[in-house]
């Protein structure tokens, strides 16, 4: 058998593409096209090229924003995830440090994924000194966000933890009324923890200084309790307050002030000193006051008592004068509430 024609036949497919480029004019509609004709420079469009490392790559950078001396702070450990860790192709993970000799921000810059994934989870864990006279419950804050998209991670524990610092320091206290002062300061976290210190004030004493950091940042408060030693024995105890102030000063228990005025009505040179005690008495409160006036010269003293009753003003006052050659006068005892007293030669004292 021999072959005489043969025949095939082919299906041929073409496809057609054009492009056409056309040129157009932004023409801004309303109130921005006459913003616009006004406006001179550069254009005033902006041109993307979406082809630019921050569409390719996760940069982030992380700084501290607080000072390690002051709050105590030791170190701060900073752990950063990208993607998910069952993934380890596209899981990215670091550990960040920063202290006192390495307080400079620092990036972290991992490529995105093909999902596009623009979060991380970071980790911050801050780790203070105990020894540096902050008072608290521990010494380790964790923090755990969870997942963000901030490509600027800022690190402040003032933002998760509260710091209470109260200087306590003498105000007005009378040496003579106020030997010193006890003064308690506690602080009841949310937790059950408690901290608890007790100064010891004087009227020459230098300020002194309570630190706490606290549970949460909102928890600042504390109550402050002081007990006054008076000269002479005797103590004034005051109610327990609630503070929040970052000081506190200590001054005299007293709820008011009683004076008296002391003149002389005797002749320049009579006496060589004029002795006057001044005594208070109300409620087993006690305070005794000495005025010594020259003799020489004889001017208007004064003796000021700080009261814990303002209704009890009554004093008890006696005059002793001195003569040049050994006399010794002595008046009687004056007591009431007079404000003005007046000394005679003979020690009696009358009051006004």
């Amino acid at each position: 058998m021999k072959a005489i024609q043969q025949t095939e036949r082919k299906t041929l497919v073409f496809e057609y593409h054009r492009e056409q480029a056309v040129t157009r004019q932004y023409a801004p509609q309303s109130l921005i096209g006459l913003l616009l004709d006004d406006l001179t420079g550069p254009g005033h469009f902006l041109e993307v090229d979406l082809d630019d490392p921050f569409f390719r790559s996760l940069d982030v950078e992380v700084s501290l924003t607080t000072a390690f001396e002051p709050i105590g702070l030791q170190s701060v450990a900073v752990g950063l995830d990208y993607s998910d860790a069952s993934h380890p192709q596209r899981h990215r993970h670091a550990d960040l440090v920063f202290d006192a000799a390495r307080p400079q921000p620092q990036h972290w810059v991992v490529p995105i994924d093909e999902t596009y994934d623009l979060g991380y989870v970071p980790r911050i864990e801050y780790h203070f000194d105990p020894l540096s006279g902050w008072e608290a419950e521990r010494n380790e804050i964790v923090v755990e966000p969870g997942r963000i998209e901030d490509r600027t991670l800022q690190l402040d524990p003032t933002q998760h933890v509260g710091f209470i610092e109260v200087e306590i320091r003498p105000e007005r206290l009378d040496p003579l009324e106020v030997e010193s002062v006890t003064v308690v300061l506690e602080h009841a976290s949310s937790t059950g923890w408690r901290a608890r210190r007790t100064f010891e004030v004087t009227p020459a004493g230098a300020p002194q200084t309570w630190r706490v950091r606290t549970a949460h940042r909102e928890e600042v408060g504390y109550t402050v309790q002081a007990t006054h030693h008076l000269v002479g024995g005797g103590t004034i105890v005051l109610d327990a307050v609630d503070s929040a102030a970052s000081a506190y000063a200590v001054a005299g228990p007293f709820a008011d002030r009683l004076e008296r005025r002391i003149e002389v009505a005797v002749p320049a040179g009579r006496f060589t000193s004029i002795i006057v005690d001044v005594s208070y008495d109300a409620g087993g409160y006690r305070v005794d006051r000495r005025v010594e006036i020259d003799g020489a010269a004889p001017a208007t003293a004064r003796a000021q008592i700080g009261v814990v009753d303002p209704t009890a003003r009554a004093t008890t006052a006696r005059a002793t004068l001195l003569g040049p050659n050994g006399e010794v006068v002595r008046g009687a005892p004056f007591a009431g509430d007079a404000e003005f007293l007046t000394v005679a030669a003979d020690g009696t004292i009358t009051g006004a």
